[in-house]
């Protein structure tokens, strides 16, 4: 690990030029750590980054230090830097119980950007936008594409439920395919869709998806609602025996 005083100003902090993932850790163990991994060897090649030495080790290392009070890793790789930061996992049961309300964002996501699919430095677009929708009451924003379509939230991948069916939209829509996406799309039946905003009326319940808050239940995307949990919920109980060590389907 590089030592604070000894960062170097390359283009990771010049352009946002570098990747970063962000590791839910649960009794010891990275959740998903294979598929994080990947995600971010492929960012680096993207960016023509090389992949540091020892990562698989060095993040063992850094798990073992871990503070107990303490279950999220973050790793930042940029061209001369790797930096590690540790946290607290802020999501809470009553996120899960109450469920979140989103919001349109104004912002169109860029489905022809290199960096749309790969989990770069340069997030701006990001948090700006889901800074806006926390001051606005929200718990998260989504992004439309250059055509209208449904890509992504701001730190988080859509899905939606329809008669038990699965729909997520298409990578090809312009989106940062999480490592909880994936896990659900190579272990239950999910239809790869390009939905537009008036086809939320033929979904009965909606929920996103990302690395620390698993699977999380929404009520609320722009003016329509989501009546039902029932199957968001079955997921999400899968999902946390997985993560626990133990594994369910349908």
């Amino acid at each position: 690990m590089r030592p604070l005083n000894d960062f170097v100003l390359d283009d990771g902090y010049r352009l946002g030029l570098g990747a970063f993932e962000t590791i839910s850790v649960k009794n010891g163990k990275g959740i998903l750590l294979p598929y994080h991994l990947e995600r971010l060897l492929n960012a680096l090649d993207t960016l023509e980054i090389p992949m540091p030495l020892s990562l698989e080790e060095d993040i063992a290392y850094h798990i073992s230090r871990m503070p107990v009070n303490e279950d999220v890793l973050r790793i930042s790789v940029s061209q001369n830097n790797t930096v590690w930061e540790t946290r607290k996992n802020a999501y809470t049961n009553e996120h899960y119980t109450q469920g979140f309300s989103l919001i349109f964002s104004s912002t169109r996501r860029n489905e022809t950007s290199p960096l749309t699919g790969i989990k770069s430095l340069n997030q701006g677009d990001n948090f700006l936008q889901r800074r806006l929708a926390l001051r606005s009451g929200y718990d998260e924003a989504v992004f439309l594409n250059s055509k209208g379509e449904l890509t992504e939230g701001t730190v988080s991948n859509l899905f939606f439920i329809s008669n038990k069916q699965l729909y997520t939209p298409a990578a090809n829509c312009g989106l940062l395919a999480g490592t909880v996406r994936r896990w659900l799309l190579e272990n239950y039946d999910v239809k790869e869709i390009h939905i537009l905003p008036n086809d939320l009326e033929s979904f009965q319940e909606m929920f996103i998806s990302n690395a620390l808050l698993g699977i999380m239940p929404v009520f609320r995307l722009g003016t329509h609602n989501f009546p039902e949990r029932t199957v968001t919920y079955e997921l999400l109980d899968l999902y946390r025996k997985m993560t626990e060590g133990s594994s369910g389907k349908f």
